[in-house]
């Protein structure tokens, strides 16, 4: 702040100097009497300065990585037939236009612990996490419909809206059609089946990959597997030590003639 106030008292002293120089404002006899004052210069930049502090252009730059949209204010259909993509450097109006820039990267979300209903109405806690991008070809429609969400708090106000029960969704109505069984015996497949689900219904507009539900058995799998574990890690008695260490050898059979009487 110091070094634009710096900047602009140096510019006003440079002007003023200029101004003297070009176009003799304060003309003065060989006494150093005041003759004349010329008003047209100094009038001008009186009215120059309030056209540079309020002037509505400013120059933006879509940084590497995003996709910049220019947004008409004025536009009908909620800006959709006035949006243009943009790159580098871009002057605009700010009074009738605006820049918005959309990440296109890959993005990782992680939403806290929830509860899904598994087939057979045992209940799972759930802490999802996934990767995530935004298509470019279709950044434009998504900002067109989920405006509001964007310009309230960019792509992450999405993530935690819109996206979020999206994925959510998914989750849910999948793990109701897995009985809790297949869930922890397939993951894999379970959470490949999550991510196929949360693509239809997001993938106009997000590609959603690696996604890793986190579920937890529910407490009363948990409770009914403990005395099972119990019972593996009881020593066995000695007669059943015994019986497995002695090897087992196969009985021979008496020939005939050893059990023909003499």
């Amino acid at each position: 702040m110091i070094t634009i106030i710096l900047l602009v008292v140096f510019g006003l002293l440079f002007g003023i100097m200029w101004a003297q120089k070009r176009f003799n404002i304060i003309e003065k006899d060989s006494d150093g009497r005041l003759v004349r004052v010329h008003y047209k210069p100094v009038v001008f930049a009186v009215m120059a300065l309030p056209f540079i502090f309020l002037q509505p252009y400013e120059m933006k730059k879509i940084e590497a990585g995003y996709q910049g949209l220019l947004v008409d204010l004025v536009g009908d259909s909620r800006g959709a037939s006035t949006i243009k993509e943009v790159s580098g450097w871009k002057v605009f109006n700010t009074w009738t236009e605006e820049i918005h820039q959309i990440p296109l990267d890959q993005r990782t979300i992680r939403y806290d612990k929830q509860a899904v209903i598994a087939k057979g109405g045992f209940p799972c806690d759930i802490s999802p996490s996934f990767n995530h991008s935004v298509k470019r070809a279709t950044s434009s429609d998504m900002f067109t419909n989920l405006r509001t969400s964007f310009r309230s708090g960019g792509l992450e106000a999405i993530e935690k809206g819109w996206l979020e029960i999206a994925i959510l969704g998914a989750v849910s109505d999948v793990a109701n059609k897995w009985v809790i069984d297949d869930i922890f015996n397939n993951r894999s497949g379970f959470e490949a089946a999550i991510v196929v689900e949360a693509n239809k219904r997001v993938g106009k507009w997000f590609t959603i990959s690696q996604l890793r539900t986190n579920i937890q058995p529910p407490p009363s799998i948990v409770e009914s597997i403990k005395p099972r574990r119990k019972r593996c890690k009881m020593p066995l008695p000695p007669n059943h030590r015994l019986r497995l260490q002695l090897p087992t050898h196969n009985a021979r059979s008496p020939s005939p003639k050893e059990t023909a009487p003499q």
